[in-house]
């Protein structure tokens, strides 16, 4: 450790702790931290939810409840929580990612759950694959009408080799990390194996601090489709 770092002027102090505050407090305040909240708080109490209520087994219309899918997109240099107050500022790098998914048995309020794996290809910049695995809660709406949803998939991301993209100013390059998307998908009607457009916010975390740096990790837009099997 750096001691001469703890010397600092009580001007400096304040000024930091003023950038922090600032830092999450626009956190705080961006709409989809809180959808992302209010889920963490719910999926703790999901044996509770279950137990307690009237049996939540569920089938899909269509039986069809395996999806396969794919998207691509292009990586930007804005934080998280600036997606939806700042234009992007697209970076050379890609991703094209192929991913499987099973929906669940059970219902709670709505919500229903989804475990997925995904195989992702980087290119530009970086030039690696990544694998991820994780749990998403799904919320349908207009199923009568315009069949659509809207998820948040939470879990782990492991690259296969050091991502320059992913690395913080002050420290090294990690290759677990922290994974989560936030999607829209818009389910086309009267099609015998229900393909979806899906549109994703592909997250890579280091959950200020938790596996890396306080500023690693990626933001990657992305789009593309999902069909049922």
């Amino acid at each position: 450790m750096d001691f001469t770092k703890l010397n600092n002027s009580p001007d400096d102090c304040a000024k930091a702790r003023q950038k922090r505050c600032h830092y999450f407090s626009e956190l705080l305040h961006c709409r989809p931290f809180h959808l992302i909240s209010i889920i963490c708080i719910l999926l703790p109490g999901f044996p509770f939810f279950c137990s307690g209520a009237e049996p939540t087994s569920f089938q899909s219309k269509t039986d069809k409840r395996t999806s396969i899918g794919y998207y691509q997109g292009q990586a930007v240099s804005n934080n998280f929580g600036d997606l939806l107050t700042e234009p992007w500022k697209p970076i050379d790098s890609y991703v094209k990612v192929l991913f499987l998914a099973y929906e669940l048995d059970g219902r709670i309020r709505g919500l229903t759950f989804d475990v997925e794996g995904q195989i992702v290809k980087h290119e530009g910049l970086q030039d690696h694959w990544e694998t991820n695995v994780l749990l998403v809660v799904r919320e349908h709406f207009l199923e009568d009408f315009f069949p659509a949803n809207a998820a948040y998939g939470q879990g782990l991301s492991y690259a296969l080799e050091k991502p320059e993209l992913d690395q913080d100013a002050d420290a090294d390059p990690t290759q677990l990390l922290h994974y989560f998307f936030i999607e829209f998908s818009f389910d086309l009607p009267n099609v015998s194996y229900h393909p979806q457009l899906i549109f994703r916010i592909h997250h890579r975390s280091g959950v200020f601090g938790m596996y890396c740096g306080n500023r690693c990790g990626s933001n990657i837009p992305v789009v593309g489709f999902r069909i049922s099997i």
